[in-house]
């Protein structure tokens, strides 16, 4: 009976170290690309943050063929209003990133006895 208890214990043992081992491997696994999408999402907030961002000429990037010609301050103003609404739905979408991101670091943290 105590050589039984023994050998329970000692399987019990060999089944938490192999449970701790592959825990470790996954968490290890899953944080390198969710570091990087981590990387990448601060780098996005940092590039809609900056002020010096300028939006090119509305008639540019619509392809015109007066593209060329000095803008008006109309079409200044639309590229102006567009780079502003990307810049609020950017920082919408990076917020949701950057919130998910940490969910899934949470999960990744080794939590062992």
């Amino acid at each position: 009976m105590i050589k039984s208890a023994k050998a329970s214990s000692e399987t019990q043992a060999k089944l938490e170290q192999l449970k701790d081992n592959f825990l470790s491997t996954v968490s290890h696994e899953l944080r390198s690309p969710v570091t990087n999408i981590k990387m990448a999402t601060q780098m996005l907030k940092i590039l809609f943050q900056d002020d010096d961002l300028q939006a090119p000429p509305i008639t540019a990037r619509l392809g015109s063929a007066s593209a060329s010609k000095p803008t008006t301050d109309s079409s200044k103003q639309v590229g102006e209003a567009l780079l502003s609404s990307l810049k609020v739905r950017a920082a919408h979408y990076i917020q949701l990133l950057e919130r998910e991101c940490d969910k899934e670091v949470n999960l990744l943290i080794p939590r062992f006895k």
